[in-house]
């Protein structure tokens, strides 16, 4: 299940690029500090950071990422298309909105999905402490 976000007022042109761009800094910044195993898995995923948009279909349930694919132990190798990792810079700033918080929230997300990708459900994430 993918990480959620509160509902926010959308935002568009240069701001909605600046916020972007921060949030890609960000999701480069913690890429690069992730521990071993974390790490691995990381390498294996391709990142995306879009505005947002999406939701888990609910009403005011927009998302903070979104885990896209395969998990790792359920891959079958040749015809699995290269699973992602979506991150909503727009739900994540809105939300997050002082430096700290937002990169805090980033590599919680980010966390979060990789969990996914490794094959962790929402209540496997619970239990560590990763929801």
């Amino acid at each position: 299940m993918p990480h959620r976000a509160p509902r926010h007022a959308p935002r568009h042109g240069a701001e909605e690029r600046r916020e972007i761009l921060r949030v890609e800094h960000l999701v480069a910044e913690t890429l690069r500090g992730l521990p071993e195993p974390l790490r691995s898995a990381a390498d294996e995923l391709i990142f995306v950071v879009e505005a947002g948009g999406a939701t888990s279909g609910g009403e005011g349930d927009e998302l903070y990422g979104l885990f896209d694919g395969v998990p790792r132990g359920e891959r079958g190798g040749y015809g699995d298309a290269p699973a992602r990792i979506t991150l909503y810079a727009l739900s994540l700033v809105a939300d997050f909105p002082g430096d700290e918080d937002l990169a805090r929230e980033v590599r919680r997300t980010i966390v979060h999905e990789i969990g996914h990708y490794l094959g962790l459900d929402e209540d496997d994430l619970h239990h560590r402490g990763l929801e």
